[in-house]
């Protein structure tokens, strides 16, 4: 008896301490402002970070490139179809290299830029109006576009094949995992998880 009471007591000390509410967020910073000026937003649609925790935001058929604080970079891109421009950018992901990979929607490919923003290669998408993300390694570039995950080799840009969705509604959500596993949300009700 008397060490079920000792038990409960030490409960009731731990309890209160596991139970706290977490602080909410706290705001740190926000930066930009409407319009096509450096460091001004026209119509985002997606953001990057890299491994120094600098900022890729695409904006408009560019790319613009921040510290973690807001600092304005640089920035690369351009409406039209010649190396690094634009017709379409959609969204940005970034490798452990630096690299910087921009879906290219209706010039249907994927443009590569280094850690300077000068373009390197690009290579064709079947369908570049998606969102992408990588790997941890840097090696497979998968792009979601509404009725299928499509996988590609970042080195020389090979299609390494595509897992479709039966309900041709999503993904509204999609990220690649630490150990390479793809998750999407598809439709209202539920996420898949899919191994590299």
């Amino acid at each position: 008896m008397m060490r079920q009471k000792l038990l409960l007591l030490a409960a009731l000390l731990v309890l209160p301490t596991l139970c706290q509410a977490q602080e909410p967020p706290v705001f740190v910073t926000k930066w930009g402002a409407p319009g096509s000026q450096a460091g001004q937003f026209n119509a985002p649609t997606g953001m990057g970070l890299d491994g120094g925790g600098n900022v890729y935001v695409v904006d408009h058929d560019r790319v613009q490139k921040f510290t973690n604080s807001g600092q304005f970079v640089g920035q690369f891109g351009g409406t039209g179809s010649a190396n690094g421009q634009f017709n379409g950018a959609l969204d940005v992901a970034i490798d452990p290299a630096g690299n910087i990979y921009v879906t290219d929607s209706f010039n249907f490919r994927i443009q590569v830029f280094d850690q300077t923003l000068a373009y390197v290669r690009q290579w064709p998408a079947f369908y570049a109006q998606s969102y992408i993300a990588l790997d941890p390694t840097g090696q497979y570039a998968y792009l979601a576009r509404p009725d299928s995950i499509r996988k590609y080799r970042t080195a020389d840009g090979a299609y390494l094949g595509a897992w479709f969705y039966s309900t041709g509604a999503g993904p509204f959500g999609f990220a690649v995992g630490p150990s390479g596993d793809v998750y999407t949300s598809v439709g209202s009700s539920f996420v898949r998880r899919y191994t590299a």
